[in-house]
């Protein structure tokens, strides 16, 4: 960040002659480079391309919590130290085993702290469900210590996650699931990728393309890769046992802190200039 005294180059008195001020210019200039190939690398001039595919199914043994969607790769990384995987940077079976499902649509009216969202292990064959999710994953609920709803609002994402209780489920396949790849750089332009451009795109094609709600997309990522695979289906078995956006936000009350979407909504005016938000304004109808 820039500090008071680069603020101020411009007023007399600041003590800053021209070799400071060019100083502070091309930290600034080099700073938003940075940014620019960050952007760049996110995807953040690409168009979504959408295809039809098949999104295979399988059991899932998941955690599911309410927060902002740019948190799910902390989860994604929690569930797979308990599988016993290293860190994604230099474990590529994250990807098609670890799959995150968005319950809501980032741009309703319920806030981004109260977006679900579902990280769990897709298991496509008996085998695995029986070595991975029984003889592992939900062996851990055993040690599992339920989190208050103090601790819930308090602790960090960090401490929250290994204290959530695994569930299983069982996902059906869908032969015509809607696809797209999409850069990933793990970081928060990609995350702001996601909630602003993806999600909202993927959700609107498929509403077009005729399928029925409930939707969700589902997501699962390779950081060595540097690719993201997202699927907008349908199906009540896809909420796992959760309301629908509509009925869950009717039942949760408005937001008391800020009046969260009117700020999403002016915070998006600059990010629909880079093409992050482009079809911002019609999410809220799906």
């Amino acid at each position: 960040m820039i500090g008071y005294h680069e603020l101020t180059l411009n007023q007399q008195g600041g003590g800053f002659n021209n070799g400071r001020k060019q100083q502070v210019l091309v930290i600034g200039a080099v700073m938003m480079g940075a940014f620019l190939h960050t952007f760049i690398m996110a995807g953040g001039f690409q168009t979504i391309k959408t295809t039809h595919a098949i999104f295979p199914g399988g059991d899932f043994c998941y955690k599911i919590t309410t927060r902002d969607y740019a948190t799910s790769m902390s989860l994604v990384e929690s569930i797979g130290k308990d599988w016993g995987f290293k860190k994604r940077e230099v474990d590529d079976n994250y990807a098609d085993a670890l799959y995150t499902i968005h319950l809501d649509a980032p741009m309703s009216t319920i806030g981004a702290d109260r977006l679900r969202f579902a990280v769990g292990h897709l298991a496509q064959t008996t085998t695995d469900s029986k070595r991975i999710h029984r003889d592992v994953l939900m062996k851990k609920n055993k040690d599992i210590v339920p989190l208050t709803n103090k601790e819930l609002k308090e602790l960090a994402v960090q401490s929250i996650w290994p204290r959530l209780s695994y569930k299983t489920t069982h996902l059906p396949k869908v032969k015509q699931a809607l696809v797209a790849q999409f850069p990933f750089t793990d970081g928060i332009v990609s995350a702001l990728m996601f909630t602003y451009k993806i999600m909202p795109t993927m959700l609107k094609q498929a509403k077009e393309a005729g399928m029925n709600e409930p939707l969700v997309v589902m997501s699962t990522c390779s950081v060595k890769q540097q690719m993201c695979t997202h699927y907008a289906v349908s199906g009540k078995p896809f909420l796992l046992g959760q309301l629908q956006t509509k009925l869950y936000a009717s039942t949760i009350g408005p937001e008391t802190l800020l009046p969260w979407a009117e700020v999403k909504q002016t915070l998006l005016k600059p990010l629909a200039w880079v093409g992050i938000a482009q079809d911002a304004g019609n999410v809220d109808e799906l």
